[in-house]
């Protein structure tokens, strides 16, 4: 993928479980917890409900669960009731007024990235929605892997709208939107069979084929996501060919353990690792991190830092981050010359 202006590449950043439960460890807003597949039960109220219908209430693998409850008809009304509980719960969750990693994330990139996610939670969308001031339209492509609380589609093109215009109709087909498909039986984790869902695995493959960088953020690639993982190695290709990308992991897993996992994408020491998200490349040089990286790999030029963290107010946020964003727009207006944008 070698290419004289890797910069302009996108940067494509991937969020999991941990990212959210990084963001929120105290819960949102209003003190929600941010539940994980380990203790999405109980923490979504499922154990009851699991209980008179004769299952095992303390379950710590709800996606085997859910995959015997899609397995057998008598199931039916259960797996519809579990899906409401999962879908009112998540629909709750809410950021603080306050800047959260979140709006970090989605203030640290540009236009030509892409933020992925498997997270069903709607923190994504309000942050692309309550920074806006802050990028002014030059914020990244979101794509929901596993669908999303806060997102409805439109089921022939697949274009995507805030869940509030669930009942109005696309401009482009006329057809009403629906609301997106959250679970997926682990057994028959299919995603050719949601419209919505395959067009986003799609755009998720075309960005991570051309990345420059890939953050990994609080995902541990499961082995029930075999099929996603079989995905993203088919988009990044072999290893060996990717000699210039990096790879970027935030985990609090311990870097061995890290490297094994993602083994199959790492081109020999092409990778770092942390476990703090606030030491990464993605916010110590916010919205320039693939110029960031050429500039130390390339050019051999230690570059400027100028990091972004949760303690800042969106004042703060807006003085070190809004000059990039001027910049970025002014270099579009003139169609963009061959030099990083700084």
């Amino acid at each position: 993928m070698t290419n004289e202006l890797s910069w302009e590449r996108p940067h494509l950043l991937l969020l999991g479980a941990g990212a959210s439960k990084a963001a929120f460890l105290s819960g949102d807003a209003k003190g929600h917890e941010l539940p994980v597949m380990a203790n999405l039960v109980q923490v979504c109220s499922l154990s009851s409900l699991l209980h008179d219908a004769g299952l095992h209430d303390g379950h710590d693998d709800f996606e085997s669960l859910y995959s015997d409850l899609c397995d057998k008809p008598e199931y039916g009304d259960l797996k519809q009731k579990v899906e409401g509980l999962i879908w009112s719960y998540f629909r709750r969750l809410e950021q603080p007024p306050a800047p959260t990693i979140y709006d970090l994330l989605v203030l640290s990139l540009r236009k030509k990235d892409v933020i992925a996610t498997f997270n069903w939670d709607p923190f994504l969308v309000q942050s692309l929605v309550r920074t806006a001031h802050i990028h002014r339209g030059e914020a990244p492509r979101p794509l929901f892997l596993h669908g999303n609380v806060e997102i409805a589609y439109c089921p022939k093109c697949t274009k995507p709208t805030p869940v509030g215009r669930l009942h109005s109709v696309c401009r482009h087909c006329s057809n009403e939107f629906v609301p997106s498909t959250l679970l997926f039986p682990v057994r028959k984790k299919d995603y050719t069979t949601d419209h919505s869902i395959e067009s986003a695995w799609a755009d998720m493959k075309t960005g991570l084929h051309s990345a420059y960088m890939w953050t990994i953020f609080g995902y541990g690639a499961p082995k029930s996501d075999v099929d996603a993982i079989k995905l993203m190695k088919s988009a990044w290709g072999s290893k060996y060919d990717r000699n210039l990308e990096q790879l970027e992991i935030i985990d609090v897993k311990e870097e061995d353990e890290l490297q094994a996992t993602w083994d199959d994408f790492i081109h020999t020491h092409h990778y770092d690792t942390w476990k703090d998200i606030g030491n990464s490349r993605l916010l110590r040089h916010p919205r320039r991190g693939c110029e960031a990286f050429w500039s130390m790999s390339m050019d051999l030029r230690i570059p400027e830092e100028r990091p972004v963290h949760p303690r800042m107010d969106w004042t703060e946020l807006e003085s070190v981050l809004g000059p990039l964003v001027d910049a970025e727009k002014g270099v579009l207006t003139h169609h963009r010359d061959k030099k990083p944008v700084r």
